[in-house]
């Protein structure tokens, strides 16, 4: 084969790939040769071709230069077949006659380059028919800018062209050197496999072979990134664009700074910043951090750690809202997959699944596992847009690549892989040799107060309606030693009394142990804003945490004496006579033996004890006295930090006696590290409750939840008990389905969950639990399931899922599959159905407590309380994986 071009190899149209493989297969190249004349034999056969030489002369209106004709220098090459490859053109059919749509000399046709509109009005054109042949992406832009002009053409009759957005360009300040990305590292781009020159000319079969996966995964790594992470949510960039900067105008002197990638999650590019300040603001003023501040003066301003510091040396938070707030690329996520695009997202709005604030998150969806989390609108949720480090960058833990999705069972001492049928049978079967051998209280069902209201609720079914025991819980309590039920006699549920909106207008707040600020955060915040704009509050707790310096009071008691001040505040109240002597007696019962136990209480004796002055004491009782204002407690029934056991009993006590609590504006807030904690009691998932959140003393509660699971509630009750941890001391517990915890990370619980005989365990991560199973069962993650997410004020949400679930089951699937194989008879399966059924059960039993009590006779019960110096161990092993990674990447920031 020969090739014939009229001009030299540098001028060829076609791609240099082509010519390279066109030159390996062995094509001889005849360059600046033209044909002039086809010979054939005397039977019309091609014999020869016969052609000229050619040399370059002036260009031509392509730009090339022009082939010129060599006299005299004719030359004939002999040839069997002649292919005439001389270019191409348009088939204008249809249009050729239009008079309205003009044609080029080259059979194109003429349109306006800004809007492709032809001088026909509302006929467009673009692609080869306009410009010749050209790549594929020329013709998509086109049909992007026509598509644009169109629909405002169909909307008003005009026709206008698509606005350029306004791009900035480093050549404009300067031309770009090697030196300008001294991180990227050089690298050669990869060759495309090939077959042999020798093989491929003998058969039409593909010459690409194709990359491995691991050269084209290392071909994409190739690319510098040179758009900015920013480049679709640029205010700076939509204000340049809607009032047409032109860059080139202001070009001058510039500052040149490094990208800081330091902080773990957050990443700042001074080159971008504006000086705006928005990022110093939120910082100090919203947060009442200083982390970020305008450092220099005149034009080396910038905004930054002062002392040269990194962000996460400083007192950052990492709460991530200065990214938010950024109008440029400045601050941006460091995002946990390798391209940070930018992409056009699709904003799910969704819940938190860490604390339980409950604050909305914006979930940025490109596919479902490619995302990241921003603020809420300022105008939803309990956070008004504000979000911590854990409900900003927690989700990343769901894109690492760690989630396990396929079903395992242990087979020779190993977990393999296998089907959900295969699964689920094996489950089945060895819960019921489990309940052969021994009985059906020797099984319990754990469950993790992150799963949703129906999932939980479902969860307690399962272990009461399909096994038959009543050990049901989860081992996040059970480690975490609360006590959950001590304001169940007193005030008939240990729950919240108040609502966010009146949390937000008290006058006095009380703090008992914990920090809002490290574990409910955004809560935290605002309650710093509060006591700025003057409320007032009282501290009580062995550290000296942030909330201090705004407090009244700050009563640094001893570890584990929380309980005997209060005790002693309270004896002060009875003595002085100002407790609240008509609320006692309308909505309380009891008062005569509290009122005798701690009307001598000796103050002196109690500022012994606790280390806090008489002063203190007394100064607190002052400011509990004024019945005019609104007094919310906090206390987090969570928080390890400075619990002693009857603390909240000694708190609610203090409420009743000044009548702050069951009425307007005044109450307790119990608030928890954990995302679904009062879901979980409305839901039942406690072997002391019941569904609803009823106790198990009520007794129609007790009938109505018997009659619609069908089974004896009374009797399993009675026969199961509710003491799990002394069967689980014990060894009366002989298997176990857990259901998104790890209790194998405590030494407390590892040598229980390793002797069980037939463990069943289902989650997202490979984590120490899973590695002990029999069988494993993978968990959606709550971005995958519909449910309902409860937070401390009793504030339902529901979650949105932004894809299927990569296990191939719902949560709710999963449960109702096993109950249905232990032959319990479902009812409700829908999600909507659940989430009914929980509310008509949370409604009988009087589940909210804003403004009431849930006791039988409607009034809050005084009860004696022990008060003993008793302190917890500040931190134990999160058995909740998602809990313990983000602990995990908080220990990055804080090295």
């Amino acid at each position: 084969v020969t090739l014939l071009y009229r001009r030299t190899r540098k001028e060829m149209p076609a791609n240099v790939m082509e010519i390279d493989a066109a030159d390996e297969e062995g094509i001889k190249m005849e360059f600046l040769a033209a044909p002039v004349r086809v010979n054939a034999d005397a039977n019309g056969r091609v014999e020869s071709i016969e052609c000229l030489r050619m040399e370059l002369g002036e260009p031509d209106d392509s730009g090339r230069r022009r082939p010129v004709k060599i006299e005299g220098s004719e030359y004939t090459i002999k040839c069997d077949w002649i292919i005439s490859a001389i270019g191409q053109e348009p088939d204008l059919d249809g249009v050729e006659d239009d008079e309205n749509i003009k044609v080029t000399r080259w059979n194109t046709i003429e349109a306006n380059e800004k809007t492709f509109q032809t001088d026909r009005p509302g006929v467009f054109s673009g692609g080869d028919v306009l410009t010749g042949p050209a790549d594929a992406v020329d013709a998509i832009a086109a049909g992007r800018i026509a598509a644009r002009a169109i629909d405002r053409f169909i909307r008003t009759g005009i026709v206008q062209p698509l606005a350029e957005r306004f791009e900035s360009k480093r050549h404009n300040f300067h031309d770009i050197k090697i030196e300008d990305l001294p991180e990227v590292v050089p690298s050669e781009r990869h060759k495309m496999p090939e077959m042999p020159a020798a093989e491929r000319i003998k058969s039409f079969e593909e010459v690409e072979c194709g990359f491995t996966d691991e050269m084209a995964k290392s071909e994409s790594m190739r690319c510098a990134e040179c758009g900015c992470d920013a480049g679709l949510s640029c205010l700076l960039q939509d204000y340049a664009t809607e009032y047409g900067v032109d860059q080139q105008r202001f070009i001058g002197e510039f500052n040149r700074y490094k990208v800081d990638t330091r902080h773990p999650f957050i990443k700042i590019d001074s080159n971008k910043c504006i000086l705006c300040g928005r990022c110093v603001s939120v910082c100090s003023e919203i947060l009442n951090v200083s982390a970020l501040g305008f450092v220099n003066r005149g034009f080396k301003t910038i905004v930054k750690p002062a002392m040269e510091k990194a962000l996460q040396e400083t007192n950052c938070v990492s709460c991530g809202n200065c990214i938010d707030v950024c109008p440029t690329g400045t601050l941006v996520e460091r995002m946990p997959i390798r391209r940070s695009g930018p992409w056009i997202m699709e904003p799910q709005y969704n819940v938190c699944n860490y604390c339980s604030v409950g604050c909305n998150v914006t979930l940025n969806v490109k596919t479902e596992d490619i995302f990241f989390v921003t603020g809420a609108p300022p105008d939803s949720g309990p956070n008004n847009g504000e979000l911590c480090v854990r409900g900003r960058f927690g989700y990343q833990h769901y894109l690492d690549g760690s989630r396990l999705k396929t079903p395992m069972v242990r087979k020779g001492g190993k977990l393999v892989e296998t089907s959900w049928e295969e699964a689920l049978k094996v489950a089945i079967t060895g819960l019921k040799k489990v309940t052969d051998d021994h009985s059906n209280d020797h099984v319990m069902v754990s469950a993790s107060p992150k799963m949703t209201n129906e999932e939980l609720y479902l969860a307690g079914r399962l272990g009461r309606a399909a096994i038959g025991t009543n050990n049901i819980s989860s081992f996040h309590a059970l480690q975490n030693e609360a006590d959950y039920h001590a304001l169940d006699q007193m005030i008939g549920s240990t729950a919240s009394s108040i609502s966010e909106e009146e949390v937000r207008n008290a006058d006095i707040y009380i703090f008992l142990g914990g920090n809002p600020s490290i574990e409910n955060p955004v809560l935290g915040w605002q309650l710093k804003r509060r006591l700025k704009e003057g409320a007032e509050a009282i501290v009580i707790n062995s550290a000296e945490i942030d909330l201090v310096k705004y407090a009244n009071v700050w009563a640094d008691t001893r570890r584990g004496t929380a309980t005997t001040l209060l005790k002693g505040v309270i004896g002060k109240l009875i003595a002085n006579g100002t407790v609240n002597e008509s609320f006692i007696k309308d909505r309380t019962a009891n008062y005569d033996q509290i009122k005798a136990e701690f009307a001598n209480v000796a103050v002196d004796e109690i500022s012994s004890v606790t280390g806090v002055s008489t002063d203190k004491i007394e100064q607190i009782a002052k400011l509990l006295t004024d019945n005019s204002k609104k007094v919310v407690a906090f206390y987090n029934i969570d928080s390890r930090i400075d619990r002693a056991s009857d603390d909240l009993q000694a708190l609610t006590t203090l409420l009743m006696l000044i009548g702050k609590i069951g009425v307007e504006g005044s109450g307790l807030a119990l608030t928890s590290s954990q995302c679904n904690t009062t879901g979980q009691r409305l839901a039942g998932f406690d072997n002391r409750l019941l569904p609803g959140g009823a106790t198990l003393d009520n007794a129609k509660q007790v009938d109505e939840v018997g009659s619609l699971w069908q089974i004896d509630m009374n009797a399993l009750i009675k026969n199961s008990g509710t003491n799990l941890s002394r069967k689980i001391r014990e060894d009366k517990i002989r298997a176990a389905i857990i259901f998104g915890e790890n209790p194998a990370k405590d030494d407390r619980y590892r040598s229980f969950i390793d002797n069980l005989e037939f463990k069943v365990v289902s989650d997202m991560f490979d984590t120490e639990t899973v590695q002990m199973a029999d069988v494993f069962l993978p968990m959606a993650g709550y971005l995958e399931c519909e449910g309902n997410l409860t937070n401390w004020s009793g504030l339902m949400q529901k979650t949105n899922p932004i894809g299927e679930p990569s296990s191939g089951k719902t949560n709710i699937e999963l449960l109702c599959a096993l109950m249905t194989m232990l032959g319990h008879k479902m009812g409700p399966k829908k999600f909507e159905e659940l989430a009914s059924e929980i509310k008509l059960l949370a409604d009988e039993a009087g589940a909210s407590l804003n403004g009431k009590f849930a006791t039988t006779d409607g009034k809050a019960h005084f009860v004696l309380f022990a008060g003993q110096v008793m302190a917890t161990t500040a931190r134990v092993e999160s058995v909740l994986e998602i809990d313990a990674r983000i602990a995990a990447r908080m220990s990055e920031i804080k090295a």
